[in-house]
């Protein structure tokens, strides 16, 4: 993203108390990764190159609520 990270818009949506879904879609696959946007407030991950299975699961379980 050009203007913002995706942990800088995560944050942004945390001020403005806007609670939807958030997953982190990133090459960044390096260990440990996913723990540190997890614990950045990320409800999901999902490294690139994108695992078609992978991702219909978490659509699935974010959009089925």
């Amino acid at each position: 993203m050009p203007e913002m990270s995706g942990t800088e818009t995560l944050h942004k949506l945390q001020e403005e108390k806007i609670k939807i879904p958030t997953v982190m879609l990133t090459a960044d696959a390096m260990v440990g990764k996913k723990e540190l946007y997890l614990k950045a407030g990320f409800d999901d991950y999902l490294s690139k190159p994108i695992n078609t299975e992978e991702l219909n699961k978490i659509l699935k379980k974010y959009l089925q609520k």
